[in-house]
């Protein structure tokens, strides 16, 4: 494997996963109560499933990270990203492979709320204007990937990657 230049830890951190599954635990504890006392069954019923199969997701999050180890890392010729969710291998895009990088703060319309970075420019990163959640979207020749901000170790060290990227970027 070549070089690693910067290695940063990619995956969900655990007060994430021990916040929404104790709120989805509670929810079906609370539904589940409800449908039993008999007021409105067929609601609570439906709702207390969906929160336990939102528990079950947690629980399949906090085993990935308890199993896998991924990471984003740059290397002199490349970008190192995670090949899949459950999958310990890595794949490598070539900085000469990326043909664009955008920056967006939602995660359900990303197209409509990209912003897209002029690489070939030494301007800042648009990244003081975006509120809320973070996701770098890095197209290259085989496809698209998304890397999220909560996924690295801070939203600094997400900035720093965004910078080193680029800037790797441009002088490919």
């Amino acid at each position: 494997m070549n070089d690693i230049d910067r290695e940063y830890e990619y995956r969900p951190k655990w007060w994430t996963i021990l916040f929404h599954a104790s709120g989805y635990t509670m929810g079906a504890v609370i539904c589940g109560y409800m449908a039993w006392r008999g007021n409105l069954p067929q609601l609570y019923w439906i709702v207390c499933v969906l929160c336990i199969i939102l528990v079950t997701r947690d629980t399949e999050i906090a085993l990935e990270r308890l199993m896998v180890r991924h990471r984003v890392a740059l290397t002199q010729e490349g970008l190192v990203l995670p090949m899949g969710r459950w999958s310990p291998e890595e794949m490598i895009v070539n900085y000469d492979a990326i043909t664009g990088l955008f920056v967006s703060s939602d995660a359900r319309a990303p197209k409509l709320f990209r912003k897209p970075i002029d690489f070939e420019a030494t301007s800042q990163l648009p990244m003081r204007k975006l509120k809320g959640a973070r996701f770098l979207y890095v197209r290259y020749s085989g496809g698209e990937r998304r890397i999220a901000a909560i996924g690295l170790p801070s939203h600094a060290a997400f900035e720093d990657f965004c910078e080193l990227l680029m800037s790797r970027v441009r002088v490919s």
